[in-house]
């Protein structure tokens, strides 16, 4: 987050700038706490929207490749920040409503 910008503007902001995606709506769903894995770790703290995007998909350098994955994909995948509990919670959820 840079300092001074409300959260929906920096979701918006770091979709189009790290896959060439325009977000059209963005909905917060939760926020998970991501503990160390090992003492003196960085601690992060996700935010997780459900967001409607239009354009070509396209990485910037940050990153090397993507896919659009469904939970019985995410064993093939290794996240950072834990961002694969997030996915489970998100899945499961998404179910139950």
């Amino acid at each position: 987050m840079d300092y001074g910008r409300i959260v929906e503007e920096e979701v918006r902001k770091e979709l189009l700038e790290e896959t060439s995606l325009e977000c059209t709506s963005a909905r917060f769903l939760f926020y998970q706490d991501s503990l160390p894995l090992t003492p003196g770790g960085m601690h992060c703290i996700n935010l997780y929207f459900e967001c409607a995007a239009r354009g070509s998909l396209r990485l910037n350098e940050e990153s090397s490749e993507f896919a659009w994955i469904g939970p019985k994909e995410l064993k093939s995948y290794r996240l950072t920040f834990r961002n694969d509990e997030g996915l489970l919670k998100y899945w499961k959820e998404s179910r139950t409503t």
